[in-house]
């Protein structure tokens, strides 16, 4: 069965408030034996994080993406085979900073040892034709793709979701910050997430792949039965 989107959910606090921590809890019970895809934001200093949540999961930190000219960081974590109920997941960073934000997202349909690899980077576009990367990945076999962007400026503008392979936008908050992207049933190749966004500001891009079930293997689903939230801002 191929990798499908759950569900996701996202928290952005901008207040200018330090803290040390941010968090969100999942709309609904997570599923045992799904994978919890997060993407974190922080402004202002280049510290560490670490990732928690409610469940007692171990997180797997893939990317760490310092942009000393916007001032802004950017991590991608991930944890398989989780444990089912509620659940809230918190960003915890080694500093207290001012603005933070956090992205969460349940993927269905994956093997037990799903990581088949991640990238990101910063980039300076200045054209909306001109598309934000996350760098190429190279990939073994068919894999679920999830995509994570970030302007820490809130720049605004419109975000499209990658064209290039072809991305579902899961979401974008109101002043274009943060959003999420993801891709069903990627063939093995080389290839990268990537948004566009209409006002062209500096960006940090970021993806994870993750290989899905064997057609023969139990889980999964169809990645097109989904309520398309695109358009909720975060909160």
């Amino acid at each position: 069965m191929p990798g499908a989107w759950v569900q996701d959910d996202t928290n952005v606090d901008d207040s200018g408030s330090e803290l040390t921590t941010i968090a969100k809890a999942f709309g609904s019970n997570v599923t045992a034996g799904n994978l919890i895809a997060v993407a974190v934001g922080n402004g202002t200093v280049d510290t560490t994080c670490t990732v928690t949540d409610t469940l007692g999961h171990t997180y797997t930190q893939k990317t760490a993406t310092w942009d000393g000219a916007n001032s802004q960081k950017h991590w991608q974590f991930f944890v398989a085979n989780i444990s089912g109920g509620a659940n809230t997941v918190t960003a915890t960073f080694g500093v207290a900073v001012p603005y933070r934000r956090i992205g969460i997202m349940e993927i269905s349909g994956l093997t037990a040892t799903p990581d088949d690899g991640a990238a990101a980077q910063v980039q300076a576009v200045s054209t909306a034709s001109d598309y934000y990367s996350s760098s190429n990945v190279t990939t073994t076999v068919t894999d679920f793709l999830f995509g994570s962007w970030q302007d820490i400026g809130g720049s605004g503008g419109t975000i499209t979701a990658g064209a290039t392979p072809a991305f579902t936008l899961r979401e974008v908050n109101a002043t274009a910050v943060i959003a999420m992207e993801s891709r069903v049933s990627q063939a093995s190749g080389t290839f990268d997430a990537n948004f566009t966004n209409s006002l062209g500001p500096r960006a940090i891009t970021g993806m994870m792949t993750f290989k899905e079930m064997a057609a023969t293997e139990s889980g999964g689903g169809d990645d097109d039965e989904f309520t398309d939230d695109s358009v909720i801002p975060w909160i």
